[in-house]
């Protein structure tokens, strides 16, 4: 099965199991943040470029974080899944979606509904850019691809290339970590 239709099937098992879980929860983060948050569709590169830079155990792939990226170098969805084994699933991607988009929802909503413009606004790449204290410190320059990745899905066009070239996990400027 491609990427792409277990995408699929994930994000329909998502959007239909949740509200049966969490009926006292509130509505899903994908009901909370419809049009005002990046779409779920285009996150897939956005994710694994989040989750290589920073989906550790030791960083935002822990359970212990408020922002959780879920994936093959972190906590796993399946509380059976095993860190650094398996590729990340499509039901992963989208836990992490669901993560990302819940940080400062009413400034991402802005930076959206504005076109993507002024993306230094959200937290997420406030510190990120290590603008803003940051126990991982800089993770991404302004204009590097993990910066152009995630900029270019808040402005509804996600630069895959870019987001391919940031997963490939060389630290900001090019050196090795």
């Amino acid at each position: 099965m491609s990427l792409s239709s277990a995408w699929m099937r994930a994000r329909a098992a998502v959007l239909f199991v949740a509200p049966l879980l969490g009926a006292c929860e509130g509505p899903s983060a994908e009901a909370t943040f419809a049009g005002a948050a990046p779409s779920s569709d285009t996150y897939p590169p956005v994710g694994t470029a989040l989750e290589i830079r920073c989906g550790t155990l030791d960083c935002h792939g822990s359970s212990a974080r408020n922002l959780r990226l879920y994936g093959i170098n972190g906590v796993r969805l399946d509380p059976l899944g095993i860190t650094g084994d398996q590729s990340t699933t499509a039901e992963e991607l989208l836990a992490s979606y669901a993560s990302v988009i819940s940080i400062q929802p009413e400034v991402l909503a802005k930076i959206v509904a504005d076109g993507g413009q002024r993306p230094e606004r959200w937290l997420l790449i406030t510190k990120g850019r290590g603008t803003e204290g940051h126990k991982g410190e800089t993770r991404m320059v302004e204009g590097d691809d993990t910066d152009r990745c995630i900029t270019s899905w808040l402005l509804g066009a996600v630069d895959v290339p870019r987001c391919e070239a940031a997963a490939l996990l060389l630290p900001p400027g090019g050196d090795e970590f």
